[in-house]
Formats: structure tokens, C-alpha cells, sequence
């Protein structure tokens, strides 16, 4: 959450000159939903996504130099989303496991079963550039984007 580690994360950055954005995964933190405190790969993969719709309509933001940094078990959400989304330019994880890939392949890639196979193929399907475009190009016009709030004093 970023009341705790990201606000100093975004704190250095904005030192070295950044342009920074911190958010609350969905349902953690000040974010809204329910149930609080559900940790889920593909929301918080798409709680990046929306983060990037957010930046890539920045006038101030090089969309050709953006980076995510995922801290602790949100650090395998910002692989999976770096992984989909060819607007992420460079991805920090500061984490000591990928939490997204062991949800996905079972520890140490124990899970190869055909189901396994079929979201990973379906994962590779659904990214790309087009993908990526429509929606830096709707998010102006959009009247939600899910989770994002400015923090103040970032």
C-alpha cells in the first residue's frame, strides 16, 4: 500500500527528477470495493494497465520512458502486467517471489496441466499493441479508471 513503502519509493524517485504516480491496489488501502484486502493477479495486473491508460495521456509523461515498480507481492502483478502491456518500458519488482506465477503455475512451475497451458496461451493471446493503443486512446474520454488517485504530496 503506498502508506507504506511505495510513498518512500515515490519520495526517492521525485528526488531523481521522476514523474511519479503511487496507487492502492484494488481493495487494499484507501481503493474502494469489496471484499477489502483480496489480492488477485488479474485485477492488480489490470490496476497497472489502468495506471499506464492514466500516464500514457500525461502531457508531461515521455510515453516512450515509462516504467512500473511493483513492491513485495505486487511485484509479480507489475512482471504480469510488463509482461501484457508493451506501453511498460521498464519494470522494477522489488519482491522476494513472483507471487502472480506461482498463483498461475503452482510452485517451482509444479502446475503443467492442460488448464495451465490454456491461461498461459490465453494470456499471450490478449496482449499486444493494439490492445495497449485503444486504450491509451479511450482513456480521456472514459469517466472511471479504476483505482487511480493522485496521492497528495507525491
Amino acid at each position: 500500500m503506498k502508506e507504506q513503502a511505495s510513498s518512500l519509493y515515490a519520495q526517492k524517485l521525485a528526488e531523481k527528477g521522476y514523474y511519479r504516480l503511487a496507487f492502492d491496489p484494488s481493495y487494499t488501502g484507501e481503493s474502494g470495493g469489496w471484499p477489502r484486502r483480496l489480492v488477485s493477479p488479474d485485477i492488480n495486473t489490470e490496476d497497472f494497465s489502468a495506471a499506464m491508460d492514466f500516464l500514457s495521456n500525461e502531457e508531461q509523461v515521455d510515453q516512450e520512458r515509462i516504467g512500473i515498480l511493483g513492491i513485495c507481492g505486487f511485484g509479480g502483478m507489475a512482471l504480469s502486467a510488463a509482461s501484457n502491456d508493451p506501453r511498460i518500458k521498464a519494470t522494477v519488482a522489488s519482491t522476494m517471489y513472483n507471487m502472480s506465477e506461482n498463483i498461475e503455475n503452482g510452485y517451482f512451475n509444479s502446475e503443467d496441466s492442460a488448464a495451465a497451458a490454456m491461461r498461459n496461451g490465453q494470456r499471450l493471446l490478449s496482449s499486444g499493441p493494439l490492445i495497449s493503443e485503444r486504450r491509451t486512446s479511450d482513456a480521456p474520454e472514459a469517466w472511471w479508471i479504476p483505482c487511480l488517485r493522485m496521492h497528495p504530496g507525491l
